[in-house]
């Protein structure tokens, strides 16, 4: 190879490179990698960039921001009175799943989105817990100020499929009710 086919090759791929930088950037300034959701009271937002792969919850009042870093989109709530969020970090494998609740007024005060809480699924009604091979939140809604209705989607190793769901207590962090649908 030539000297002056090595710099148009170089010529060619630094192009390529500036051009894709180019588009992420208008991309992330047109809002189109990003997913937002404004609390009830109207006084927070919380938004997940995919670009960057990282969550952002910001006090319209003050303009504090405070956040983390998730490699999956979230889908986000908000309970009635906007101290809590929850997300989920999306599906997981066997019997664990990760459900972010966060106390917003604590979020800010400590400087980090979460206090990282795992909810280890003990599947009840007969579902070997060594059988299990993907759970994911399919849904995800608070019931009042004070406690969250979590659905997941269960598949099986042998292909069969459940829908498992229970309401938990954000406070004190405890589960309400269960029921496993298969």
């Amino acid at each position: 190879m030539t000297k002056k086919t090595s710099l148009e090759l170089l010529g060619i791929v630094v192009v390529g490179v500036v051009l894709t930088l180019m588009c992420m950037f208008l991309l992330d300034k047109l809002g189109y990698n990003v997913n937002k959701s404004v609390s009830p009271n109207k006084e927070y937002q919380v938004s997940y960039n995919r670009l960057r792969q990282g969550i952002v919850l910001q006090s319209f009042e003050t303009g504090a921001k405070t956040g983390c870093t998730s490699g999956i989109i979230p889908a986000f709530c908000w309970s009635p009175n906007s101290k809590y969020l929850a997300f989920s970090c999306g599906t997981t494998y066997g019997n664990e799943v990760r459900l972010i609740i966060a106390d917003v007024e604590n979020a800010f005060r400590e400087g980090k989105l979460w206090e990282e809480k795992w909810i280890w699924i003990n599947i009840p009604l007969g579902i070997e817990q060594n059988d299990i091979s993907k759970t994911r939140v399919k849904n995800l809604k608070f019931m009042d100020n004070d406690s969250i209705f979590v659905e997941l989607d269960i598949t099986c190793r042998s292909g069969d499929q459940a829908s498992w769901w229970y309401t938990f207590d954000v406070v004190n962090w405890s589960v309400i009710e269960i029921s496993l649908d298969e």
